[in-house]
């Protein structure tokens, strides 16, 4: 998708922003751990992104002291904020924007469309607060002594994907959300410019702004969001006088993470009036399976511990050759892959590409491949044809790269040369699959 990259100045700092889609203007001040520049690495965050440029005109920035913004600037109070977006807006053109602020950049969001509401046709708020802290009339805040445990496990593992085990809880166990997370990280700053930022975002309080507040405003929270909980969504949309509160099911803080279909929706039809009647996006693509073979007598053989520096140089080995295939890594499988392919040809050659570059680590994989229709709801991919993409791969023995007739059928004519497999019932899957396997 093509962006527009530029910079703004806000009181001589630099502010990195770029602009894709169109529609409606959505200004949206990342918050911290989330620099624009990488948010597309991650194939669910990329989908995410591309839905939301699908219906408006997507502005990201990343705040002062973080990502390809002014690193030598201070970290960003309400009023620098503030300062921020106005500077972005003016250098991308925007007139009136809906703004979005979530999580530490939500209370900057509103004290912004509170001073400048001239300028701020509406306001989405997700996973954010107007005061993270307790206070005399406010028990919706949680301890001081949580926020510092919190961010004292944050600041010592920022730059490991320490955002996976604090707040995605469904990332925790997912190799490749941890790496990008982990890079995420360090590309948007130091573990001192997180505490500073987490220190300002604790002594925010916005809550007579937002009681103010004079457009219209879409607060969105999850049920079992474990940074800012629910509780403090609540309290937002109950105080807020021009407001729309959805709760979203989950346990994940960014949206980008669990299935964030409904509230996505739930945005595009407070941006535009109505919600495109979607259902389940459905693709034609071309699914890999990759498995390591006899990978639990290796891993007894080697060691716990020569075992995972076993693995995680197979992981490297098979996200490059994904990637240079023009693949999508879709997830991990324990010591395996599934991705997705444009076209089967290509699917095809980086299975064999992938065999032999893990000859010389005396591993053998083994694979399949299959053409079909697959879900995708939010960030997840589903459906039947997922399920038979599995079961080809495990129908396949060590060595074997095994492909369906379907992916046969698209090659007809090509320079691959496949050996009849045999006819195989499939588990759980309708019906009997004649197998190919590739010579």
């Amino acid at each position: 998708m093509d962006r527009t990259r530029g910079y703004a100045s806000s009181d001589g700092a630099e502010i990195a922003f770029h602009v894709t889609g169109s529609g409606p203007d959505l200004v949206t001040c990342l918050p911290y751990g989330y620099p624009a520049e990488l948010v597309w690495d991650f194939p669910p965050a990329a989908r995410y992104f591309t839905r939301l440029a699908s219906f408006a005109r997507l502005v990201l920035f990343d705040q002062r002291g973080t990502g390809a913004s002014a690193r030598d600037a201070d970290a960003p109070n309400l009023e620098a904020q503030g300062r921020d977006i106005l500077a972005v807006m003016d250098a991308a053109g925007c007139e009136r924007a809906t703004v979005w602020g979530s999580s530490q950049t939500g209370p900057g969001a509103i004290a912004f469309a509170h001073a400048h509401p001239e300028r701020v046709e509406r306001l989405v708020l997700w996973a954010t607060t107007a005061r993270l802290l307790p206070d005399s009339d406010y028990p919706e805040g949680y301890s001081r002594e949580l926020g510092r445990r919190i961010m004292d496990q944050l600041v010592a593992h920022w730059g490991s994907g320490a955002m996976a085990d604090l707040g995605h809880p469904s990332a925790a166990n997912d190799a490749q959300a941890r790496d990008w997370l982990a890079r995420m990280e360090r590309a948007t700053g130091t573990p001192s410019t997180a505490a500073a930022i987490g220190a300002a975002f604790g002594r925010s309080d916005v809550r007579s702004q937002a009681r103010e507040l004079s457009m219209p405003v879409l607060v969105l929270h999850r049920t079992g969001d474990p940074i800012v909980p629910v509780a403090q969504g609540r309290w937002l949309a109950d105080h807020i006088p021009n407001s729309r509160w959805f709760e979203a099911a989950g346990t994940d803080h960014a949206i980008i993470f669990g299935d964030w279909g409904p509230p996505v929706d739930e945005i595009e039809e407070f941006l535009t009036g109505a919600r495109v009647a979607r259902g389940r996006e459905r693709i034609l693509t071309t699914l890999l399976f990759t498995d390591i073979a006899d990978s639990t007598a290796r891993a007894a053989q080697l060691g716990d511990h020569s075992w995972r520096d076993l693995l995680a140089r197979h992981d490297m080995v098979v996200r490059r050759n994904i990637a240079a295939h023009g693949g999508d890594e879709l997830a991990t499988t324990g010591d395996g892959f599934l991705a997705s392919f444009a076209v089967p040809s290509a699917a095809l050659a980086a299975a064999r590409a992938i065999a032999r570059a893990l000859e010389p680590l005396g591993l053998t994989i083994r694979a399949g491949a299959h053409l079909t229709e697959c879900e995708i709801a939010g960030a997840n991919v589903a459906g039947l044809g997922v399920h038979a993409a599995a079961r080809v791969a495990a129908a396949a023995r060590a060595g074997e790269i095994l492909a369906s007739e379907t992916v046969v059928q698209a090659l007809l004519g090509g320079d691959a040369h496949f050996e009849d497999a045999g006819e195989h019932e499939l588990k759980g899957v309708p019906g009997t699959w004649r197998l190919y396997r590739l010579s």
